[in-house]
């Protein structure tokens, strides 16, 4: 009995089990090419579906690392949410609330410690320890040295408490994901109603839980003629009786 190559072939196709019946046919040498081309081109269609597999996990991998555009808008929102933030410290503190949990959650939402570990954060009042680039450093900035790092000099920025907190922005420069803004804001004291004015640049970047400060310098206006400083009195003596003077020790 005779069998045409293409009856073969399409057996091989149909039937790839059938594939030692076939040696039976009287020609064993073409049966044994056929199975080895159809192993081959299984083989291929197999490296090129993992070819493509690759190559969508890195299009995946591109898209994950893809920058989130950042806008002015983000910005001026980010900045009421700080400015929010602070008042509402200050508020949950004067009624005796949990004001640690209200800050802690502040610094996370505002600040890119869970994204980034640490930020550049320069605060305003801090002369023995300027730069705080951790949470703990930051929570005891704002709710005082009992708190966070405990250092002595922090009384606790956001507790004073202030009323109200606004910004005046000077300019902005966007790039891409980051921004920086520099400018002024405004703290009103909630008990005596004066007005802080403090220096401030901060620099943001965008994240997929939204924008998040990643640098922060604030600082009071230079004053060429400040007020004259208190001298400290020093008793000394002078022909056997003590006498008050004042030692001059402006800088």
């Amino acid at each position: 009995m005779s069998v045409s190559r293409a009856t073969m072939l399409l057996t091989i196709v149909a039937l790839p089990e059938a594939f030692g019946l076939l040696l039976t046919t009287g020609a064993p040498v073409r049966t044994a090419m056929w199975q080895a081309a159809a192993v081959g081109q299984s083989r291929a269609r197999s490296q090129m579906f993992f070819m493509q597999a690759v190559e969508t996990k890195k299009s995946q991998a591109v898209e994950t690392k893809k920058p989130l555009a950042i806008t002015e808008q983000d910005i001026y929102t980010v900045q009421r949410k700080w400015a929010d933030a602070v008042v509402s410290i200050g508020e949950t503190f004067s009624s005796g609330g949990d004001y640690v949990t209200a800050a802690l959650d502040a610094a996370f939402d505002l600040y890119a410690f869970k994204e980034r570990g640490t930020i550049l954060f320069k605060p305003t009042r801090c002369r023995d320890v300027p730069f705080r680039p951790t949470p703990e450093d930051a929570l005891s900035y704002f709710i005082g040295a009992e708190h966070g790092n405990k250092y002595p000099e922090d009384t606790g920025f956001a507790i004073q408490p202030w009323s109200a907190v606004n910004f005046e922005t000077h300019g902005f420069d966007v790039n891409g994901d980051t921004a920086i803004a520099m400018g002024h804001y405004f703290f009103t004291d909630a008990h005596t109603k004066a007005i802080t004015k403090v220096e401030y640049t901060f620099g943001y970047r965008k994240y997929n839980e939204g924008v998040k400060i990643i640098l922060q310098h604030s600082s009071v206006p230079f004053n060429p003629d400040p007020a004259p400083a208190k001298h400290p009195k020093v008793v000394v003596a002078e022909n056997g009786q003590p006498k008050s003077i004042s030692i001059n020790i402006s800088l």
